[in-house]
């Protein structure tokens, strides 16, 4: 995602009561999801298939008039599936106000280390297995 204006630009127009323009804008995770699916050819009913998730409420998290917001796993596993990068999942993340992936933390760490598009077709179970095998909690509610 490339702005227009640097941080420090922003910061000194909004000192100034200068508002943002939409090319300057955080996007919102919606509108995100929905680029990433657009990106890597993929709809909400693949994604369905690969996590523990409904398709309905997939849909959800991308509805214009009233997106709801997945939880932080849920967005996680959505981003795996994707086949999403490191630098897309942090965004994501970001874009929901939810702590980005951290190396220091462990389980993250874990996480980390599976996302990109040579895993995203082995499924959430592959994550979770490797989780669940080191003590941490798993993505998705059920233990696998």
């Amino acid at each position: 995602m490339s702005y227009k204006k640097t941080t420090a630009e922003l910061l000194e127009d909004a000192k100034k009561g200068i508002r943002p323009s939409k090319q300057n804008q955080i996007p919102n995770l919606s509108t995100y999801l929905n680029m990433l699916l657009e990106k890597y050819h993929l709809n909400w009913k693949q994604i369905a298939g690969e996590t523990a998730i409904s398709k309905s409420q997939l849909y959800s998290f991308t509805n214009a008039a009233n997106p709801v917001l997945p939880s932080r796993n849920q967005l996680i596993s959505i981003m795996f599936v994707i086949g999403a990068s490191l630098e897309e999942t942090q965004n994501a993340l970001n874009y929901a106000a939810y702590r980005c992936l951290y190396p220091r933390d462990p389980r993250d760490s874990i996480i980390i280390s599976y996302l990109g598009k040579e895993n995203r077709h082995k499924g959430v179970a592959l994550i979770n297995d490797t989780l669940f095998e080191a003590g941490y909690p798993t993505l998705s509610k059920q233990i696998p």
